[in-house]
Formats: C-alpha cells, structure tokens, sequence
C-alpha cells in the first residue's frame, strides 16, 4: 500500500507489476520486473548521491577555468559546421554570465573569463555585430578595461568594416581613458562611414578643437561638407565650420594679445592695438555670415569676462536657429 500510494515513480512501477503479474505470462516477468524496480529503487539514491558529489566537489577559481577555454580555430572541427549555432549558445552563456557576475563578484577575474568568451563567440561567428557591440558594452563597465573592450571592437572593425559604430565606441573609450586626441582619431573615421549619424563629424571636429588641432578640425568639416548625403548634414556641418573658423580666429587674436601684453606690460583696450605689430590685421568675424548687415559685425573684446568675442554672435546664433533649426553650439557659450 505505502508503494501504491507513495510517490508517482512507486506508484507506476506497482502498477506494471500488477498488470504483468496477473496477465498470461506473469512467471516469465518477474526476473524483468524485479530489475526494473531495482532501478528505480537506487535512482533517488544516485540522485542524491551527485547532489552531495557537487557539495563536496573543490571549486575553482576563474582563472583556473580559463585554462580550460578552447581557441575559436582550435574550436571550430568540433562544431562539425555548425559555427553560428555554437557561437549563438556561448554568446547566451557570455550574457547569462555577465548578468550573473557583475556587481557580485570580488576582483576583475570575471572580466578576464568575459572577454576570452566574447573572442570565442566572434571567432565562431565574425560578422555577427551584437556580441562585439553589447560585449564591448559590458567590458566598459569597469574604466580598467576599456582597453580590452578596445579590442573587440577593433576586431568587430576589422571583420565589419562598414559599420560606424565601432570606431564610435573606441572613440568613446578613448574619451573615457583622457586621450581626447585619439577619440578624435576614431571619430572621423566612424564620420566617414556611410550610415554614419549626421552629428558624428561636428563631434569630430569638436574633439578636435580641445586637442588644438582647429584646422585639422576645419579641413575635415570642409571634406565632409563635400560628401553630406542630405541639406539637413550639411546645413550642421556649415555652421560647424563658422564655429571652427571663430574658433581660430579667437585664437590668433589671443596669441597676439599675449604678445603685445609682454611687449607693453598691459592688455590691450582694443584689438585695434594689436595691429600691425603683433597681427598684420585682424581676422574677419566669421559670424557676419548669418546676419543680414554683415559690414557692423567684428571682433571685439568683451568687457564682463575680457574674452574675445563677435559682435554679432548672438544675433547670428539666432537667426542659425530660425533658418536651419540648430540649436546653441557646443562650444560657444
């Protein structure tokens, strides 16, 4: 009865026993009959003998298990043809691991196990863009690892060399680690790209313009102005390109006032003075472009902070938000 009534597994095996017994050939089913239940008797006890194997078992350290990591060529005879679908189920095993080690786990040694993962799944499968980008994404949680998220990205690059999204990241990488300069780098070439977004070169150009490189920044704005598929890139790039040109300007005038400064032993009153001993003549206000009397407008020193300015930059700043829709400028203020 305590079978009958136990447990579904006991309850199936009484009831074949009961067919078997009373049917014609019952005598013949016993030795069958009692080997079957034998098994089921010693199932429960396998079962828990591998739960307490697991207990006692040693557990290793990440490090240690990432010794065990096949390469992707060394990987690639074993999937038998069948690359993306390995790559597929590694990439959920990357997921899966990431969801369940980040913010839990001491130490960086995760991040390690993660990104020979990531290189595993883009070796199965190199054109598949979402475990380079979301991967890359992962790695750049921790700033210690900008640098490996780097190098999936490069080779998302290497192996989609049409995609802007790439250079992008490792521009914002690079952002991330201060070297504004190679972000620079990395941002023209993702602003090149064809399905690049339209604000990617004034990004470019804007980098640019911390690192003191303004004409670097001009002549890159001019080459993309060329190439703009659509009025509304290039009526961005075109105001991009008077900021720049501002942007230069304001820095040669400064220079000067520093010279004439050392020269004299005080700052000038007005930018006249520089002329012509510290400047053959003052740069054009590149502003008066956007106003509708360009002849009032020039550059002027302003008398609350004592910067250079133009004396059109407000008005002009309005009529490039009337016109074509931009709003203030990164860098103006």
């Amino acid at each position: 009865f305590w079978l009958w009534a136990g447990p579904a597994p006991w309850r199936g095996a009484v009831s074949v026993w009961a067919v078997w017994y009373h049917g014609p050939m019952r005598r013949d089913h016993v030795p069958a009959l009692l080997t079957i239940m034998a098994l089921l008797a010693v199932l429960p006890l396998a079962h828990n003998l591998r739960r307490g194997g697991e207990a006692l078992r040693p557990r290793h350290d990440l490090s240690e298990r990432i010794l065990y990591l096949p390469s992707g060529e060394g990987l690639k005879p074993a999937c038998l043809g069948y690359d993306t679908a390995v790559s597929d189920i590694l990439w959920i095993r990357a997921i899966l691991f990431f969801g369940g080690h980040h913010g839990a786990s001491a130490g960086d040694q995760w991040y390690v196990w993660l990104y020979y993962m990531l290189d595993l799944v883009t070796d199965l499968n190199p054109h598949a863009t979402a475990p380079y980008k979301y991967g890359g994404v992962m790695l750049r949680i921790s700033p210690d690892w900008a640098d490996a998220s780097n190098l999936i990205m490069a080779k998302g690059m290497a192996h989609n060399p049409d995609e802007w999204y790439f250079p992008f990241s490792i521009a914002m990488n690079y952002h991330l680690l201060d070297d504004t300069e190679r972000a620079a780098e990395f941002l023209q070439i993702a602003a090149a790209l064809p399905d690049a977004p339209f604000y990617l070169p004034n990004l470019a150009a804007s980098l640019l313009n911390e690192t003191n490189q303004e004409e670097v920044a001009l002549h890159f704005l001019m080459e993309e102005y060329q190439t703009a598929p659509d009025e509304s890139r290039k009526n961005a790039i075109y105001v991009k390109i008077h900021e720049t040109r501002f942007m230069i300007a304001r820095r040669d005038v400064d220079a000067a006032r520093a010279r004439f400064e050392e020269a004299v032993g005080r700052p000038p009153i007005e930018l006249s003075e520089l002329v012509p001993g510290h400047l053959p003549a003052l740069p054009e206000d590149p502003w008066a472009t956007f106003v509708e009397d360009p002849s009032r407008c020039h550059l002027a020193i302003n008398p609350l902070d004592n910067e250079v300015t133009s004396t059109c930059l407000r008005e002009a700043l309005v009529a490039i938000q009337t016109r074509y829709g931009i709003g203030s400028l990164q860098t103006i203020r």
